[in-house]
């Protein structure tokens, strides 16, 4: 069996204690092996909102709609579809998440599409 790093390159051994769940992904190490023997824990690395950043922003003011590029830490940059932000009565945002997508919802995603993929393109630079 192969060893198991974090997201975030971290070895995982088995003497290591279970940290919290959080939102992480183990990635399989093809480098090291280990042996089965013992006990496995997992220590997965915690979210940190501080981390993560969006790097650019665009709502549809018909449907409330929001797009934007963000990046956790030093990955990669990614595209999140939703929330929808609605103004309440009282004057305050609030916020829900995108569902399903609308007619009005498509018509201005593929208005928009265009500037989206040339922010990603310059954020990702060349391979």
């Amino acid at each position: 069996m192969k060893g198991l790093r974090s997201s975030l390159g971290d070895a995982i051994s088995p003497d290591e204690s279970v940290a919290n769940y959080g939102s992480s992904h183990l990635i399989l190490d093809p480098e090291t092996d280990l042996s089965l023997s013992g006990a496995w824990r997992i220590r997965l690395m915690p979210f940190d909102p501080s981390k993560d950043k969006i790097l650019k922003k665009w709502q549809c003011e018909e449907t409330g709609l929001v797009v934007t590029i963000n990046r956790y830490a030093e990955g990669e940059a990614k595209v999140q579809i939703g929330p929808r932000v609605f103004i309440k009565k009282d004057g305050s945002e609030s916020q829900r998440k995108a569902g399903r997508l609308t007619i009005e919802d498509l018509l201005w995603l593929y208005d928009v599409i265009d500037d989206i993929k040339e922010e990603m393109t310059l954020l990702a630079g060349p391979e």
